[in-house]
């Protein structure tokens, strides 16, 4: 791996989830030898990502232009919303929609491919949680950068601030969005597993 420190991490989150926690042992046991403790300590607490957060991941790798021309519609949406312009809005969502289910379409697709090759496709439920990662990012900007750098551990739900309340009229301008990161499964803090292991692992095609 890399050397320095993102590098390394973004090497980490590059892996297949079953190889993370040996590899990440490694990086730790070479920064120790080092005589880098400090920085061991901080490696030693870089999660391992959920199964849904590892797809989230993908898109950065596999399609990063696809990827980046959905977060950029971000911007375009809070100056529509600051201007109070319901058209624009109206346009960036369906916008925003069509590129968001067109990268989960090619998640699909890939896991298909893997499927062939005797790998685990992703669920029902990861394609969810990938959609519903997508859409925080594009609305929250520092949800944006995790996603763009391909270093997700968990996957976000965005919460409170949507089209709907962005095109309420001024009196009645909601608090400003937040988001929450869904945790690993109980009695799994390092992230071994994923909440989609208990659901139908037979992909669809997205709609």
């Amino acid at each position: 791996m890399s050397s320095g420190p993102r590098d390394v991490v973004a090497a980490l989150y590059e892996l297949p989830p079953e190889e993370f926690v040996a590899a990440r042992a490694r990086e730790v046991a070479a920064l120790r030898a080092s005589g880098d403790e400090v920085g061991a300590a901080r490696l030693r607490k870089v999660a391992k990502p959920t199964v849904a957060a590892c797809w989230v991941n993908t898109l950065h790798r596999h399609w990063p232009d696809e990827l980046e021309q959905l977060l950029a519609l971000g911007a375009d949406l809070r100056a529509a919303t600051l201007a109070r312009d319901r058209a624009e809005l109206m346009r960036l969502d369906r916008a925003r929609r069509l590129r968001a289910d067109g990268l989960v379409s090619l998640l699909w697709h890939h896991g298909e491919e893997q499927a062939a090759s005797g790998l685990r496709p992703p669920s029902n439920e990861t394609l969810t949680r990938v959609l519903e990662t997508l859409t925080a990012a594009v609305m929250d900007p520092e949800v944006a950068d995790v996603v763009r750098a391909g270093t997700c551990a968990r996957t976000v739900v965005h919460e409170g601030f949507t089209l709907v309340t962005a095109l309420m009229a001024v009196d009645e301008r909601p608090a400003g969005p937040t988001v929450t990161l869904l945790p690993a499964p109980d009695g799994d803090p390092d992230g071994d597993s994923d909440d989609d292991t208990a659901e139908d692992t037979s992909p669809r095609a997205p709609s």
